[in-house]
């Protein structure tokens, strides 16, 4: 890969599961690929890297909330690169200091922590930022369609055989990519994490362009646990059941209510009996930080 990370041996990307309705699942375990640069944000940035290279850049600005998994990435993927990384991070407070703004600090990440009016301002603005004009500027979360385009490296880890691919829909980057990577006798299972996600159209048009996708593709709301980065009891106790059963480590902004959302999917009998599923773990644990400490069991 671009950033020089390990290759997994196939037998630690894809663990299978059964669940208890007798669901064969397989966990697309790219939260093994790296710490820091986990799941689906290696390749969200393997398309801007390949673009500062072309241009002989080496200084990324993008945008992310206290808890970002995308600015935790971005500061180790420059920091395996030796670039420039700067953060721009919703929130004035500087004495809200997350760990994971701690460890993009560490990796030598400069945090512009700027109020909600300013961070609006400067993404629709990019030019407005101290030295936009010589950076690589990503947007929050990745959400464009170079980042879709380096999702779709992402099926294959993914087996062939199955017929369904569930993915936690944020900004829906990894979504567009996989959708348009996937196989044609495969689905493509959207569960979005926020609540009145009601553009998704607009986005995956944004996303994809011209692309026609050869895949079937689902979008299956109502398991967002009351919106971005709220939880339930019930969320809380099936992420700590898949870790008792299967070692597995899931967070509750993302992969936690995509883990819920097949359990409770596969209860109802949704899937066909000879449905194999592929559950894309798409990493980033450090949201749970944001959590009562003992709340979770890992």
């Amino acid at each position: 890969m671009i950033l020089s990370l390990p290759t997994l041996p196939a037998v630690d990307r894809v663990t299978q599961v059964m669940l208890n309705v007798k669901l064969p699942v397989f966990l697309i375990r790219f939260d093994r690929i790296h710490p820091e640069i986990s799941g689906n944000k290696s390749f969200k940035l393997a398309e801007w890297i390949k673009l500062g290279q072309a241009r002989g850049i080496q200084h990324i600005i993008t945008f992310g909330g206290p808890y970002s998994n995308h600015l935790l990435a971005t500061a180790s993927a420059c920091e395996v690169l030796g670039w420039k990384a700067t953060g721009i991070v919703r929130g004035a407070d500087p004495l809200h200091q997350t760990p994971t703004l701690q460890r993009c600090s560490e990796m030598g990440m400069h945090l512009l922590r700027v109020d909600a009016t300013t961070y609006r301002h400067w993404q629709a603005n990019t030019d407005l930022i101290p030295d936009a004009a010589d950076a690589i500027i990503i947007p929050e979360g990745g959400y464009h369609p170079l980042g879709a385009q380096g999702a779709q490296s992402m099926t294959s880890w993914i087996p062939d055989s199955c017929t369904h691919i569930l993915v936690a829909a944020g900004t829906l980057t990894t979504l567009a990519g996989i959708w348009t990577s996937a196989k044609p006798h495969q689905t493509v299972m959207g569960i979005p994490v926020l609540k009145g996600m009601n553009d998704h159209r607009e986005r995956l048009s944004y996303l994809l362009g011209d692309q026609r996708p050869a895949a079937r593709f689902v979008w299956m709301d109502g398991f967002h646990q009351g919106g971005y980065a709220k939880y339930t009891p019930e969320l809380l106790q099936s992420m700590n059941r898949l870790y008792e059963q299967h070692s597995v480590k899931t967070d509750f902004v993302y992969t936690g209510k995509l883990w819920y959302a097949l359990t409770q999917l596969a209860e109802q009998q949704y899937f066909p009996p000879d449905a194999q599923i592929a559950f894309v773990h798409s990493g980033g644990l450090s949201g749970n930080a944001g959590l009562p400490a003992g709340t979770l069991e890992f």
